[in-house]
């Protein structure tokens, strides 16, 4: 009813008032540095600031949005989290029981593995993932070697391979498998319920390794 001009008018007074009344660097200032990350190690929260530069709460309006903002801050591995192993070669514990051991360790991060037992005992709760590999030396004649990763003693999955004649009897070969798990605080790892261990290559062609995949929140 009261046409365009009113809204024209109430435009350029508010145009007129914000260049006359506020000061020129009015709004908002510009980001602070980021702030130090809120852990120490693994994944933590990082923030930074600004200020709006209108000074009473009238015009405070005039400045939109947050005066913080957070990112994602990613530190080193915390050392409690850092859990995995690698060893090699076979010596026998007990025959056809469990567990073998793997005794020249090459790499144990958190010091799970004994290989005077042959156990991997977990520190860390978490899922983890084990492997192993054992090799058959040549020209020792044996129909079938089988071992079985185990935990707490138990068998979870295990592996064989029988000779396919008489020809193959006296051929060097190998089995292996692994194991996705999850392990609480004190459960043990190994290798275990295996045959004809002195038939075993005990050098690098038979090896145990397991890590931490990703620990317990």
């Amino acid at each position: 009813m009261y046409g365009i001009k009113p809204f024209l008018f109430c435009l350029l007074f508010l145009f007129w008032y914000v260049e006359t009344t506020l000061p020129a660097d009015a709004g908002w200032s510009d980001w602070s540095d980021w702030g130090p990350c809120s852990v120490t190690c693994d994944v933590g929260l990082k923030k930074r600031y600004r200020e709006c530069n209108v000074g009473d709460q009238e015009t405070r309006h005039l400045c939109y949005g947050d005066t913080s903002e957070y990112d994602i801050c990613k530190m080193k591995p915390c050392a409690g989290n850092v859990v995995a192993f690698s060893a090699t070669g076979v010596i026998a514990v007990a025959e056809n029981a469990g567990p073998i051991s793997f005794p020249n360790v090459l790499q144990n991060f958190g010091n799970g593995y004994d290989p005077k037992s042959g156990n991997f005992t977990c520190s860390v709760p978490g899922i983890y993932h084990f492997a192993f590999s054992v090799t058959k030396l040549y020209r020792d004649v044996i129909f079938t070697i089988k071992c079985s990763l185990q935990i707490n003693g138990i068998n979870k999955v295990g592996t064989y391979r029988y000779a396919a004649d008489l020809s193959d009897y006296g051929d060097g070969f190998g089995i292996g498998t692994s194991l996705t798990h999850h392990l609480d605080i004190n459960d043990t790892v190994s290798v275990g319920d295996c045959d004809n261990i002195s038939t075993m290559d005990n050098s690098s062609y038979s090896s145990f390794n397991g890590f931490l995949i990703a620990p317990d929140q």
